[in-house]
């Protein structure tokens, strides 16, 4: 496992980078597999599985959140999302993208571990057997006598509100503002029947009826909604603005609510949200519970909103519900999140969840994916990880801040300096010419006396001078070298950084050929 050609960065140097020349360096193969390996996975259920060294699975724990940085087609599904369900033993949400989460570990879950298993499944692309598949109503949560049910109703409003347009910040917050009061209303006083998603976006589109068979009017609803006196004012005070409302304002409001909700009319999605087979409450039982949020890759962007809606009501129903002592964090694991957009819920969970036993696995294709979402916040929510982890990275934006994390290391460099001299010099014995000129020379002259030589000489002087040099232990181009995609197993690896400690390069895992991993999963049909 050594890095060729780059000597300063070898993780298997025995000196483990400890000599006076290396501020920064690699964690040596010998102390990882030492430090975080585990022959048998059995007995580390709480750690989360990185990757392989040597013949040691590699597994970190740690009371802190992760994040995880690698481009497209990647293989981080295969190496990291898998492999943990078919080991971690804590509850877990996972988003899913393409239902292959579920349709690979979800047996393994429910028959080995013993857990609960609900895949949310709306649009049925998992292969999973048809008592595993579950409901959720969020009207379910929202209690009229609780005291935080305003608070409640506020954070799912804002799940369903996604902006686009920083112009539009007055109709969106005035729109969520609004859907608030909704969901208060309907939660209160509606009648049954309308205690439904699919009836919240139909109150908001066209309104209430006086009676069955009459015209929905939406200034009925208003009417209705302004005369609720709960909620210390909050649902009657927002209904009282729309109320006076011009005609041309009232309209932007309104269609900025429709717009955000209107993906509750599609029919998958409606029965997906009609009523609640199963309790949230129940990822905190020491059965323990997973719930896979499955929606296909081509459904993203018209109904993101529904995963945010469900990790929103998850986090809140956690922080209300107590953990044991024993139990291990409930794992969020949330691939493709920056199809989350930006949500209040994920954002303030970041910074004090960890203390509720939830941990947050956030997995971007780049870093500039963070950045576009909080643009202010990213560096505090890498912060609150414990472990970054990075591969098939190309971006020169995640590079470099890779760069930057790995460090500085001081390399030995030595100067040689080489002097080199030359002398030349010419030697004319011209007597025979000088007789001549006098007219001396009566022998008809004397070769001998005009005899001429030509000399050459020289040196060399070599000398050696060691320096220090500060260098990246990485430079990024290197970074996308030797942590980029690879076909071949034994030459792709991923960098893990855990805080606090010396970085580590890891063999990433295949979860279809490496035990345990390979018999424990599902195959896909």
């Amino acid at each position: 496992m050594s890095f060729p050609l780059l000597p300063r960065v070898d993780p298997d140097d025995p000196s483990d980078g400890q000599e006076a020349l290396a501020t920064a360096g690699f964690l040596a193969s010998s102390v990882a597999q030492k430090a975080f390996g585990f022959p048998n996975l059995d007995d580390a259920r709480d750690r989360i599985i990185l990757g392989r060294s040597g013949n040691r699975i590699i597994g970190y724990t740690d009371d802190r959140h992760l994040v995880t940085l690698a481009g497209s087609r990647s293989g981080k599904g295969v190496s990291q999302i898998i492999p943990n369900l078919l080991h971690y033993g804590g509850s877990a949400v996972v988003i899913d993208p393409k239902g292959e989460n579920a349709s690979i570990t979800a047996r393994f879950r429910a028959e080995v571990l013993g857990q609960k298993v609900v895949v949310l499944d709306p649009f049925r692309v998992a292969q999973v057997p048809e008592e595993l598949r579950g409901r959720l109503n969020f009207f379910g949560y929202i209690d009229p006598d609780d005291p935080e049910v305003v608070d409640d109703a506020s954070g799912l409003a804002e799940a369903f509100m996604v902006n686009t347009d920083e112009r539009d910040a007055h109709w969106h917050e005035t729109a969520r503002a609004y859907l608030k009061a909704l969901i208060l209303w309907i939660a209160s006083s509606a009648p049954d029947q309308y205690r439904t998603p699919y009836h919240l976006q139909d109150l908001a589109f066209r309104g209430l009826a006086e009676s069955e068979g009459q015209q929905p009017s939406l200034d009925l609803l208003l009417d209705y909604m302004a005369a609720e006196e709960g909620f210390g004012g909050a649902v009657s005070s927002i209904a009282a603005m729309m109320i006076d409302m011009g005609e041309r304002e009232r309209g932007s409001v309104l269609s900025t609510a429709r717009r955000n909700v209107e993906f509750l009319q599609t029919g998958p999605m409606a029965a997906c949200l009609s009523d609640s087979t199963f309790d949230l409450k129940d990822l905190r039982s020491p059965q323990g519970m997973t719930i896979y949020l499955v929606l296909p890759e081509w459904r993203l962007a018209a109904h993101a909103r529904w995963l945010r809606l469900m990790i929103t009501l998850s986090l809140q129903t956690l922080q209300r519900t107590p953990a044991s002592d024993e139990s291990l964090p409930v794992l969020f694991l949330m691939d493709e999140f920056a199809t989350l957009g930006k949500l209040q819920a994920i954002e303030r969970a970041a910074s004090y969840i960890a203390g509720f036993k939830v941990k947050l696995w956030s997995i971007l294709q780049d870093l500039g994916q963070l950045k576009d979402i909080y643009p202010k916040r990213w560096e505090t929510f890498i912060g609150n990880a414990g472990m970054v982890t990075a591969f098939a990275n190309t971006d020169l934006t995640t590079l470099k801040y890779l760069s930057e994390k790995l460090d500085d290391t001081e390399v030995l460099r030595v100067r040689e300096s080489v002097n080199v001299s030359i002398t030349t010099g010419d030697t004319h014995a011209g007597l025979a010419k000088l007789l001549a000129s006098v007219g001396a020379d009566k022998s008809g002259g004397m070769p001998m006396f005009g005899a001429e030589s030509h000399q050459t000489g020289g040196g060399a002087q070599h000398s050696y001078s060691p320096e220090l040099v500060r260098s990246r232990l990485m430079l990024p181009d290197e970074i996308a070298r030797y942590f980029g995609r690879r076909n071949h197993p034994e030459s792709d690896y991923a960098l893990c950084l855990p805080a606090g400690l010396r970085p580590m390069r890891l063999q990433k895992l295949r979860y279809f050929a490496d035990e345990p991993f390979r018999s424990r999963a599902t195959p896909l049909a």
